[in-house]
């Protein structure tokens, strides 16, 4: 969950304004840090990734989608 955590941050980081990119990646970072996913893993990971989910609220207020996976 490490490795795939990774990288939906970095697609996330990648391509900000891409509504489809940020619906998908919020999706995945659903599933990877559901339940005790997330256990082990290094802060600073969580911290780019909350920072990455709270930007594409930002970026896509109005789309309703994008905080419900979050």
């Amino acid at each position: 969950s490490l490795c795939e955590l990774q990288l939906v941050s970095m697609g996330m980081k990648n391509h900000e304004q891409s509504l489809h990119v940020q619906l998908v990646a919020t999706a995945c970072v659903f599933n990877l840090t559901t339940q005790d996913k997330t256990l082990g893993m290094p802060l600073e990971l969580l911290r780019i990734t909350v920072h990455q989910l709270l930007t594409a609220m930002r970026n896509f207020p109005n789309h309703e989608q994008v905080p419900l996976h979050t």
